[in-house]
């Protein structure tokens, strides 16, 4: 067993040295996944999008288009990337089944009916022991109450509901 450990390839991200850059470049999401190796230049967009919290936020968020059709550039610093690429967890979708079960600790039940909360903390009022559980049933229509966003978060998008219809939605689930 030990020589076929030794003669086995390492992960190509084991060994991934990114070419040396500015610290401070600002690199949008198809040149941080070249930057970081991966094969297609989406990865990091589908990080941001299918895995919150995941990846880091990005360093600037530059607002185009026009305001009939705005659209947001994400950008990153190098060294932020490079800061992540030391810490980023497991070497895959199923190394650690866990981590995708990172919710915020706490989310009262009181507060402002009219705070606009995320997707991680309706998903813990909800009582999802994942954001991947959550997002599931929303996309499967299971959360009828929350099918319409109230609001978008400032940076990249991100879909907010008020407290009021997040508990509303958490008493007609104990219902059934």
């Amino acid at each position: 067993m030990d020589k076929w450990i030794a003669q086995r390839k390492l992960s190509r991200f084991q060994d991934h040295k990114p070419r040396a850059r500015d610290p401070n470049e600002l690199l949008n999401a198809a040149q941080a996944s070249r930057f970081l190796g991966y094969k297609s230049s989406k990865q990091i967009t589908t990080y941001v999008r299918e895995h919150p919290g995941y990846f880091p936020e990005p360093d600037v968020i530059e607002e185009l288009g026009t305001p009939e059709r705005p659209y947001r550039r994400q950008l990153w610093r190098v060294q932020t990337l490079l800061d992540w690429m030391m810490t980023r967890p497991g070497r895959g979708k199923h190394s650690d089944a866990k981590r995708s079960a990172v919710l915020p600790p706490d989310v009262p039940v009181e507060g402002d009916p009219d705070e606009l909360l995320g997707a991680s903390q309706a998903a813990v009022l909800l009582g999802f022991k994942s954001i991947n559980t959550f997002s599931s049933s929303l996309a499967q229509g299971s959360l009828p109450l929350l099918n319409t966003v109230d609001a978008y978060g400032e940076k990249g998008g991100y879909r907010r509901w008020t407290r009021r219809r997040v508990l509303e939605q958490a008493a007609q689930r104990k219902v059934r």
